[in-house]
């Protein structure tokens, strides 16, 4: 529902009182007789307040205005409203675009005339109580709201939440680019060296209709060489993914076809240069949306992290010394585990594993759910020549059961998946089996069996949440499809890539989340282990927390426990800290820190942190620690703004000094222009108010209206109701929405331009008097030269415009009668509107009606 400015002239609020009367059939029996004796002058001069005993007086026009039947929101639309003729009350015109918003059973009405009914040709208007006589209408000219009230037999059954895809909209063509820049340097002296790194990952596409054109791809250069990418981070750009896509409504589903990762959530997720169907969810009333796991871990200075999935570097990013966690991952895919290394600022690294799998999924009875995706597998940077084919295929057997089934295949691969999850009272139970065969081109015939189990509940009672995922792979000859084609590749197989020739044997995955009564805090635990059919010992990380608070004291205890699979080195890390808010903001805290290392020994440290400035753009850190015999300290800063976040840092400890630089922001071309911003997701908004310069977008953090009139939104939800609007408070006073809000229903990928319609200039206020001196009636109807309305006479005879022409005529009308009109003319001198100074001026000018 449309939110309007509060900077309206009192006639127009006048008017809105006015003009909330009932528009309906049944109203108009009810005949309502003003006295005109009590409006001043009317008794004078013959005012006709007729039109206000008949219903509704809206004026003739076109308003854009929320729908709603029976309560509920249809939609928005412009309605046109016209007098059948000179003087006669309004009417609401009936169309074809209106009838499809109201979503009407149309089998039950004889709406033949409403299909004749042409918007272009103001001569012909089919009144809405005439088209549908079963339905009142209630229109609210001061909400720019038409109610409409009709038995529920007449409305389409629909379910809960439903959205006619008839309002999904398809947005204007764009172009965008995500960029995200890290820069990283460390001088060592007693080395007398200076490595440094640099990172920048860039998403972006174009849109064209109902086609999206999506990429996503890094550079990375710098001057050391890591242990994982051996001589493998030279300097050159990577592309992961290359595609097209566009929605297919009548199947609620998506296809693309390119360079992509495959979204099947009953196998894991692999690279292909191809095409690809699959199911969305997002279509439905009850969607669901992608997942992608948080990455949680620890520094102990302003470290590098780096995040890989699938042989790329897919996230890196600089965190300052302390506990962090990372919840902003693309949802690229829907299964792959993530690696993630920390790299120190004094050149030590750390690295662990982060699952990323699914669990027990469960459909609506008659639901189906499913993905096709056939092509060239790729690897890293590499298209193989393997062709291969994935589909799985979900159903919603009933409340409790939905059945798995899928399969893998290339030439000389084949794997068969079958399964089923359950919903039972003691939990979400999931049992899959999976069998391969592989003949490779080098070495033997092999075949194996899997079986995976999954379980996942909410104990009401005590408020916990477990998740259990359990893999067995029963003999040496089960393989993946990926293992399989890099074996028969094996110039692939190189030693970065070592880990893929693993054969697993058990693999299981434990998350728990404690919530403690009367104040206790807090706990987590997530565990993850895996063994080997060839070779012998574990990978394991376990994570254990809990958190609470004292008064304003917040606390955290946290351990954890590693085995970093490139060195086999077990890491055990005790942390403990303490943060507490400073002043009455709540925006300043100070956290002290301890820990203690198996292999670097203990540590302490202090931050003082906190945010400033208007919606807190302003960030920054101040630490120092003491850490092995050795000292440091280091800080950072960042401002976000309407064109992005920029951020810095740096620190200094035993033997080494650290620099750190980043950037990230968007840069969109639209129809209106081109536009900077934060990043921006697939599906978003542009916001377009000519001279509204200034003024804040609702719920959009630091952004705001730049000299155009122009900003960006930079998440939508598609296929649901979204709100987009701006709070006009900062655009000054020499502009007025016809609304300031909007509400939109975005397809998948679309750039929604959303143009709020603005009336700008210095605002005139007219004081009108009569030949002998008296002012026109209460109410009276002004209008301009070309017989658009201009609002109503105020009590004194006053009229207030907005941006009026420098020399004019306004129309008056208090009567259907030659002796009830009157023009007045009037001039002013237009310099009196220009200049900075006057954006909040009110001209007052003097004339005579006649």
């Amino acid at each position: 529902m449309c939110r309007y400015s509060s900077k309206q002239s009192a006639t127009t609020v006048l008017a809105g009182i006015l003009l909330s009367l009932p528009l309906s059939p049944a109203a108009a029996e009810q005949r309502v007789e003003f006295d005109a004796a009590f409006l001043r002058g009317s008794s004078a001069h013959g005012l006709d307040v007729s039109r206000f005993a008949q219903q509704n007086p809206v004026p003739p026009g076109e308003y854009e205005s929320d729908i709603y039947v029976n309560n509920a929101w249809k939609g928005k639309m412009r309605l046109r409203f016209r007098e059948p003729h000179p003087g006669a009350t309004t009417v609401l015109c009936m169309n074809e675009a209106l009838l499809g918003i109201l979503d009407l059973d149309t089998s039950r009405f004889s709406l033949d005339s409403v299909s004749s009914q042409d918007d272009k040709k103001d001569s012909l208007c089919l009144s809405s109580a005439d088209a549908i006589p079963q339905a009142r209408f209630n229109y609210r000219l001061d909400e720019f709201r038409l109610d409409v009230d009709i038995a529920q037999a007449y409305v389409r059954q629909r379910p809960r939440g439903y959205i006619n895809p008839d309002n999904w909209q398809t947005g204007v063509p764009t172009a965008f680019l995500n960029y995200d820049y890290n820069f990283y340097q460390t001088t060592f002296r007693d080395w007398n060296q200076t490595n440094h790194s640099r990172f920048l990952n860039l998403n972006g596409g174009a849109n064209l209709g109902n086609w999206h054109y999506r990429h996503q791809g890094s550079y990375n250069w710098g001057t050391t060489t890591s242990y994982y990418d051996g001589d493998d981070r030279r300097s050159r750009y990577r592309a992961y993914t290359n595609y097209l896509q566009r929605d297919i409504p009548f199947l609620n589903s998506q296809i693309m076809a390119g360079d992509f990762a495959t979204n099947s959530v009953l196998f894991d997720s692999m690279s292909l240069r191809g095409v690809q169907l699959f199911s969305d969810d997002r279509m439905l009333p009850d969607s669901a949306r992608g997942f992608a796991p948080a990455v949680r871990g620890m520094a102990h200075s302003n470290a590098l992290v780096t995040i890989r999935q699938n042989a790329n570097v897919i996230y890196e990013t600089t965190v300052p010394p302390g506990p962090f966690e990372i919840n902003d991952l693309y949802p690229s895919s829907y299964g792959g585990d993530l690696h993630v290394t920390v790299t120190e600022a004094n050149g030590s690294a750390q690295s662990f594993t982060v699952p990323f799998n699914t669990l027990a999924r469960l459909l609506r009875p008659g639901r189906l759910k499913y993905q096709i995706a056939a092509g060239r597998l790729r690897f890293g940077q590499t298209t193989l020549k393997n062709k291969v084919m994935q589909t799985s295929l979900q159903y919603g057997m009933t409340n409790w059961l939905t059945v798995n089934a899928g399969f893998n295949v290339s030439s000389r691969f084949r794997s068969i998946l079958l399964g089923g999850a359950f919903n039972t009272a003691l939990g979400a139970f999931g049992l899959d089996l999976i069998s391969s065969r592989s003949a490779p081109r080098y070495g033997e015939r092999a075949s194996g069996l899997t079986w995976r189990a999954t379980y996942s509940n909410y104990f009401a009672s005590t408020k916990s949440n477990i998740a259990l995922t359990a893999t067995r792979y029963s003999a040496k000859g089960y393989d993946s499809i990926l293992s399989a084609t890099l074996h028969d590749n094996p110039d692939i197989l190189t030693r970065r890539y070592w880990y893929l020739a693993e054969r697993q044997k058990n693999q299981w995955q434990l998350t728990l989340n404690q919530p403690f009564p009367d104040r206790w805090g807090s706990a987590y635990l997530t565990a993850y282990a895996t063994d080997y059919w060839n070779r012998s010992g574990r990978d394991t990380t376990v994570q254990a927390g809990y958190s609470n608070s004292y008064k304003n004291i917040s606390y955290t205890l946290s351990f954890s426990r590693s085995r970093d699979y490139y060195t086999s080195k077990t890491s055990n890390n005790v942390f403990l800290s303490f943060s507490i808010p400073l002043g009455k903001s709540g925006t300043h805290s100070l956290t002290a820190q301890a820990g203690s290392r198996s292999d670097d020994g203990s540590y302490v440290s202090s931050m003082l942190a906190g945010t400033f400035g208007n919606n807190n753009a302003y960030a920054y850190s101040l630490t120092a620690s003491h850490d092995s015999g050795t000292t440091s300290g280091s800080m950072s800063g960042s401002y976000r703004s309407s064109y992005g976040l920029l951020s810095a840092s740096a620190g200094i400890g035993g033997g080494y000094r650290q620099l750190g630089m980043s950037a990230s922001g968007a840069v969109i071309a639209h129809p209106k222009g081109i536009s900077f911003s934060e990043q921006v997701g697939n599906t978003f908004a542009i916001i377009s108010a000519p001279g509204a310069e200034g003024a804040s977008v609702a719920s959009g953090g630091n952004a705001r209206l730049d000299a155009d009139g122009l900003a960006v939104v930079s998440y939508l939800n598609p296929y649901q109701i979204n709100t987009v609007g701006v709070d006009p408070l900062g655009a000054g006073g020499n502009v007025d929405f016809e609304a300031t809000s909007y509400q939109v229903i975005p397809r998948a990928n679309n750039a929604m331009l959303i143009e709020l319609k603005t009336k700008t200039g210095a605002g005139v206020l007219f004081q009108i008097t009569l030949p002998d001196g008296s002012y026109p009636p209460l109410g009276t109807d002004v209008l301009d030269e070309e017989g658009n309305a201009v609002g109503f006479v105020a009590q004194q005879g006053y009229v207030f415009a907005r941006g009026p022409k420098a020399t004019g005529i306004l129309l008056l009308r208090w009567g259907t009668v030659a002796s009830a009109q009157c023009k007045a003319p009037y001039t002013f001198d237009p310099s009196s509107l220009s200049g900075r100074q006057s954006r909040d001026k009110l001209v007052k000018v003097k004339i005579q009606c006649q």
